[in-house]
């Protein structure tokens, strides 16, 4: 009877605090009770539940662009270094030559002077 209040109590806990995180606590192995280790081990199933939610949600994440195929280009005018950062090499190069016109005038941006990697 005990064992079911118990796990009654942890269900009803649980289910109110869906959002709450998990703190895993290093326990003693030696003395424990059954039901202490029973806690336990559904406390840490629970923890890794937690975790791999966090890591599927935080791989499926596709908004957030891949670093490796963006492209950086940056031009030197007037002692000021302007940069910009595009998925293609052709849109940086033109945004980083926008910018320096608008920093700028247009005369003192070259598109040769562009200089770009990814």
């Amino acid at each position: 009877m005990k064992k079911l209040a118990l796990v009654f109590c942890v269900l009803i806990s649980s289910s109110l605090a869906l959002a709450e995180v998990i703190r895993i606590d290093i326990g003693q192995s030696k003395g424990s009770s059954h039901s202490d280790l029973e806690r336990r081990v559904y406390h840490l199933e629970r923890a890794v539940r937690q975790l791999q939610d966090r890591i599927y949600d935080l791989e499926s994440d596709k908004s957030k662009p891949v670093a490796a195929n963006m492209w950086t280009c940056s031009l030197e005018s007037m002692g000021k270094v302007h940069t910009a950062t595009e998925p293609t090499q052709m849109a940086a190069k033109a945004k980083v030559l926008k910018i320096c016109a608008a920093a700028s005038n247009a005369v003192h941006c070259d598109k040769e002077d562009v200089e770009c990697g990814n």
